[in-house]
């Protein structure tokens, strides 16, 4: 199979969907390289796993934060900011706004009505009775409401 120019620029491409494992196998790389040397003290290797340590902490750190932008929450670093903003001790500029207003004249429509109860242990006659003072209430008042509408 022969190499043409045409596959030597679709390489590039192609290595660079892998950015994040070539970042990752360099840091690997490069602690290695600093811990595996001959003669390396304690504390350099320990210091090394510690960086390890913090850049993993960082990646999660990172993942998470664009997980939460993906959802349209605000970012770490956003609401860190927005944290120490309401520090109490902190000092803050209130502004306070008062306005006023007025309206020169005020018009209200009200309606009322009237109910009648039968009373306690009606007989069929007051029941009758109530519900015919009920309905020439009830006339009356859609009468007036009629009249003031015109």
């Amino acid at each position: 199979m022969p190499i043409n120019t045409s596959r030597i620029r679709a390489l590039w491409p192609w290595l660079v969907e892998a950015r994040f494992a070539w970042l990752t196998l360099g840091v690997i790389a490069a602690a290695l390289m600093v811990a595996l040397r001959p003669h390396t003290p304690e504390p350099v290797i320990r210091l090394t796993g510690l960086v390890l340590q913090l850049l993993g902490i960082g990646t999660v750190i990172w993942g998470i934060s664009e997980t939460r932008a993906l959802f349209g929450h605000p970012s770490f670093a956003k609401k860190a900011k927005s944290w120490l903003e309401r520090f109490p001790l902190r000092r803050r500029n209130i502004v306070i706004a008062a306005g006023s207003g007025s309206l020169a004249a005020i018009t209200g429509k009200a309606r009322g009505y009237v109910t009648q109860g039968p009373g306690p242990n009606p007989t069929i006659e007051t029941r009758i009775k109530t519900l015919e003072k009920k309905y020439i209430s009830h006339s009356r008042a859609h009468q007036w409401h009629r009249e003031g509408d015109g």
